[in-house]
């Protein structure tokens, strides 16, 4: 299954708590990037429009706009997420704080739905943040940033944020939190296809389980069936049987270095052009140009 099933809105509200997760050290880490970059890449790019994909709260987006001119004239943020209620919410809160902004709020998935991005008014900067990527498999990745690479003029930039490899222990208790926020939120992708095909899932008949796998560089999460059973997925005429102790598949979050993700790039028409990582290097973001 494609991880973006876990976003209903509660999903999307489970991921926003896993973010403040003791173990989950990617948001901190890509926050402390932000904070050290920010008042340096606005003043340099002073881009007219920031393009949010996968924005969901968009908190720490709140660092670039504090550190941009956004009472210029026909300043505008996109926000663009697959939760309706994480956009408006996301939208209101920014009214509010900065009331000369210009709002556009797209409700969408990223894979099929950039077309619904306006075309733009100026300076475009895409920010692509939290490292998914990393979720999309590699020959999705070339596809999808060339997408991107498509929606950019000469003079803008797209910010990737990516999860870099790293020791074993800590990546899997990333993905394998001690208060089981990361169970409920895979475990959530069965009720997502239980409301949008109608199927019978028991979230009961799984548990949670996710492991670094060391060959292919990425954390795989996947839902263990505890007993044989059968479920019907009637929108789409599908029956499904499971034996104990089969999986399924519910999301790959791929790790990279410095080269793996340039050659991601260099395939989607796409270059490197500033590298910023956490005293640690556990994390990248990435300013990405035109070739």
């Amino acid at each position: 299954l494609k991880p973006k099933y876990f976003y209903d809105d509660y999903g999307s509200d489970l991921f926003e708590n896993i973010t403040e997760l003791p173990e989950y050290y990617l948001t901190r880490a890509e926050t402390s990037i932000i904070n050290t970059i920010s008042s340096d890449l606005m003043r340099t790019l002073d881009p007219t429009e920031i393009v949010e994909l996968g924005s969901g709260s968009s908190v720490k987006t709140q660092s670039f706009l504090n550190n941009w001119d956004y009472e210029a004239s026909q300043r505008t943020f996109i926000p663009f997420d697959v939760s309706r209620s994480i956009v408006e919410n996301a939208s209101k809160s920014f009214l509010a704080s900065y009331p000369k902004l210009n709002i556009h709020g797209i409700i969408g998935d990223f894979e099929r739905h950039l077309e619904k991005i306006p075309k733009p008014s100026g300076k475009r900067l895409i920010l692509f943040l939290g490292s998914t990527l990393g979720n999309l498999d590699p020959e999705f990745q070339v596809k999808f940033l060339t997408n991107i690479h498509d929606l950019l003029l000469p003079l803008d930039r797209l910010l990737i944020g990516i999860d870099l490899v790293k020791n074993e222990t800590l990546l899997n208790a990333a993905y394998n939190d001690s208060a089981g926020i990361t169970a409920k939120f895979n475990k959530n992708i069965l009720s997502v296809l239980n409301n949008r095909v109608g199927s019978n899932f028991d979230e009961h008949n799984f548990e949670h389980y996710a492991y670094y796998n060391q060959n292919t560089t990425r954390v795989e999460m996947h839902l263990v069936s505890k007993t044989k059973h059968d479920v019907f997925l009637p929108k789409i005429n599908l029956h499904a049987t499971f034996r104990s102790e089969e999986t399924i598949w519910t999301e790959s979050s791929y790790k990279f270095t410095k080269e793996t993700i340039e050659d991601v790039l260099v395939q989607s028409g796409l270059r490197i052009a500033q590298w910023h990582t956490d005293k640690l290097s556990s994390f990248a973001l990435v300013l990405v140009g035109l070739r």
